[in-house]
């Protein structure tokens, strides 16, 4: 959904609202990325809030925009996980942000499969306990050193960037999902799955 918007050949200036469920490891590193995008406008919010309630918040923060500066936001993300909650709360999540015109960066199972993508392609379903083992496994290998994951690190965007591979993670992603929209199955049963790599690609665009 999200589209560039071009005035002789660049970006125009965006206003771009991101709502996270977390509070601190999906706005790190979005944050990570908008210090690179300074001509636009980003604004990232996380809720600690999760699936039909953090859409439920992006609605209220999107049209409160729209009343109180009569302006709406270029694009607007709504960043959550399936995580271990009802099959029909996470499909009803999606199904809303689709009718409200909100682009859905959602994770099956969960956001750190986006950094696992980052080093290999992955097809068999992890638990959010096995992200974090492997993650830092594989990231103390390349580092030559102990690393240890933990969810409120701030320099995640950062390690990846050094020790990962952005470009390679955006094609696992895509391959990813088109093998489940294959299938025809809804999101909630799409795991291993993510879709944060739209939300990046949207980004990247505007660092031109």
């Amino acid at each position: 959904m999200a589209r560039k918007i071009l005035v002789n050949s660049k970006p125009k200036r965006q206003k771009i609202l991101i709502v996270c469920e977390g509070e601190r490891t999906e706005p790190y590193y979005f944050e990570a990325i908008k210090t690179k995008i300074s001509k636009h406008d980003v604004f990232i919010h996380g809720t600690g809030k999760n699936t039909l309630t953090l859409v439920e918040e992006t609605i209220h923060i999107k049209e409160q925009h729209k009343r109180e500066l009569e302006r709406e936001y270029d694009q607007v993300w709504a960043v959550f996980d399936r995580d271990s909650f009802p099959p029909q709360n996470f499909d009803n999540a999606i199904s809303k942000c689709r009718s409200k015109k909100i682009d859905a960066a959602w994770s099956n199972e969960a956001f750190e499969l986006w950094y696992v993508f980052h080093f290999t392609v992955r097809i068999t379903a992890m638990s959010r306990n096995e992200y974090k083992k492997w993650l830092e496994r594989k990231i103390s290998e390349l580092m030559g050193k102990t690393f240890i994951y933990e969810k409120k690190r701030p320099d995640m965007y950062d390690i990846l960037q050094k020790y990962g591979d952005e470009a390679q993670a955006i094609i696992r992603a895509k391959n990813q999902e088109n093998n489940f929209l294959d299938d025809g199955i809804s999101p909630a049963r799409q795991n291993p799955c993510t879709l944060v790599y739209k939300l990046v690609e949207a980004l990247n665009i505007l660092k031109a």
